[in-house]
């Protein structure tokens, strides 16, 4: 009998942490395109290195004008669910540049030229040591 109930106890654990859970993030479509008269825009979501979330995202633009094209970082948000959920961060932004998050620079794209970076909605990261990333 005590058998049979240590046999019963195994498959039940088995069972329950073989059910598990594993959430399985995926972006559809894997970049998202934007164009217009003035730019082309990419925009694709990055995995946290070696985990299964995303946390970042790369934008590529580039300027179709012969005049320069400017990104005012202070006017751009990162939505969720439709609603804005704070500004962005970028690769190696340090903590002193994150208080003064209100004043960024502004971006010149000149023209026929391509800016990529990398960026972060700074409310989903994590503080890590003296820079963000």
């Amino acid at each position: 009998m005590r058998k049979k109930a240590s046999w019963i106890m195994i498959v039940l654990l088995v069972s329950l942490t073989g059910c598990a859970q594993v959430s399985i993030y995926s972006s559809s479509p894997t970049t998202r395109y934007v164009s217009n008269d003035y730019f082309n825009a990419e925009f694709e979501p990055q995995k946290a290195e070696g985990k299964n979330y995303f946390n970042a995202f790369r934008i590529v633009f580039k300027n179709k004008t012969d005049e320069d094209l400017i990104i005012d970082w202070s006017k751009t948000y990162y939505l969720l669910n439709g609603r804005e959920n704070g500004r962005f961060g970028w690769e190696g932004m340090t903590f002193e540049e994150l208080k003064e998050i209100k004043s960024q620079p502004l971006v010149t794209i000149h023209a026929g030229n391509t800016y990529s970076e990398v960026i972060f909605p700074l409310k989903l990261i994590a503080l890590l040591g003296s820079s963000l990333i």
